[in-house]
């Protein structure tokens, strides 16, 4: 009895939970699917939840494509990701496809490249290891586990190792 009084304590009104996310909106860049989630925790019928996301969107408070290119922008400068973990978390998202492309396709190609040889170079001063192989098999999978393609990691590998 005590849950079910909290739980209706706990409802939001349609006009509550929008003036609410229009606030956090104007404070945080979200995406649709973050909204979503706020809305359904919140206990907003679905029907309302898509009104709510077609206010947002129309006022501005809510872009896809903007929210998917700053992300990308953030992680990759912050937390130097690579395309294919910065790609997984957008899809996580539920950000689509085209939109995670065309903000990926933003990244300039020498930034990127020397995001990663930064990383690896120190990453290789770090590493304890007991044979080259070892130090190459490490600096490639530490490289791989930060969102970075094989073939780009391998490269850079093997420029850094001839040093």
């Amino acid at each position: 009895m005590l849950n079910e009084k909290n739980k209706n304590m706990n409802k939001m009104t349609f006009q509550e939970a929008l003036a609410k996310l229009e606030s956090l909106c104007s404070l945080q860049e979200k995406c649709s699917y973050d909204i979503l989630n706020k809305l359904n925790k919140w206990g907003i019928v679905e029907t309302d939840q898509q009104k709510i996301l077609d206010i947002l969107k129309k006022e501005k408070f809510l872009d896809d494509v903007r929210y998917a290119s700053l992300f990308v922008t953030e992680k990759l400068k912050l937390n130097k990701w690579g395309r294919e973990k910065i790609r997984f978390e957008l899809t996580k998202k539920r950000i689509d496809k085209d939109i995670i492309d065309s903000a990926l396709s933003d990244i300039d190609d020498n930034d990127y490249q020397n995001i990663l040889r930064g990383l690896l170079i120190k990453k290789k001063k770090e590493i304890k290891y007991s044979t080259p192989f070892e130090l190459k098999g490490k600096l490639i999978n530490y490289g791989i586990q930060r969102g970075y393609k094989y073939d780009h990691v391998y490269k850079l590998v093997e420029e850094i190792l001839k040093y």
